[in-house]
C-alpha cells in the first residue's frame, strides 16, 4: 500500500512495455531482461561447464558485439538471476549446484513442518523459509556473489539443521 512501492510497480510496468516495444532497452528492468537472455545464450553455447566466472564479463562484451544485448547491459558483472548466472558461468554443473543449494535443505526441512513438537516445526519453518526466500530473491539478484550473503545462508541453514537434530536428541529420539 506504500506509495513508493506502487510507484515502482508503475515504473516497472512501463519499463516492460517499453522493452517489448524496442524502446528504452537499458532501463532497470530492460537490463535485467537482456542479462537473462544473454545468460541463456551463453549457457546454450557452453552448456557443460559454462564460461567460468572470470570470463562472464568478456562473454557479455561478445554478446554486445553480436548485438544480442546492449553495451550498457554488458557492463554488469552478473546476470541478476542466480540460476541463470550459475548456468552461464558453471554450465550444467552450476545449475545442479544451485538447485541443490536450495532444494536439498528444503527437502530436509519440509517433513518436519508438521512435527508434533512445536520447536522442531518452528526450526523447520525457519530453515524452509530461508531456502524459499533465497530462491525467490535469486530470481532478480545473484545472492551468492556477495560472500556475506553466502555466509548468512549457510549459517541460517546450519543453525536450523542443528536445532532440529539437538531437539530430537533432547526428546530422546
Amino acid at each position: 500500500f506504500s506509495k513508493s512501492v506502487q510507484s515502482r510497480f508503475v515504473i516497472a510496468g512501463a519499463d516492460i512495455i517499453d522493452f517489448y516495444n524496442g524502446k528504452n532497452l537499458d532501463s532497470s528492468v530492460g537490463n535485467r531482461f537482456q542479462l537473462w537472455n544473454g545468460s541463456w545464450v551463453i549457457f546454450r553455447e557452453h552448456p557443460l561447464l559454462g564460461v567460468g566466472r572470470e570470463h562472464f564479463s568478456a562473454a557479455l562484451d561478445e554478446l554486445a558485439e553480436r548485438r544480442i544485448i546492449t553495451t550498457a547491459a554488458a557492463e554488469y558483472s552478473h546476470s541478476h538471476n542466480e540460476i541463470l548466472f550459475n548456468m552461464a558461468t558453471l554450465g550444467l554443473f552450476g545449475l545442479i549446484a544451485i538447485l541443490s543449494t536450495y532444494l536439498m535443505p528444503a527437502a530436509y526441512f519440509f517433513p518436519y513442518l508438521k512435527h508434533k513438537d512445536r520447536q522442531i516445526a518452528t526450526g523447520a519453518a525457519i530453515g524452509l523459509a530461508t531456502c524459499i526466500g533465497f530462491a525467490i530473491f535469486g530470481l532478480t539478484e545473484t545472492m551468492f556473489v556477495v560472500s556475506m550473503t553466502s555466509a548468512f545462508y549457510t549459517l541460517a541453514i546450519a543453525t536450523s539443521l542443528a536445532f532440529i537434530v539437538r531437539r530430537e536428541q533432547a526428546l530422546g529420539r
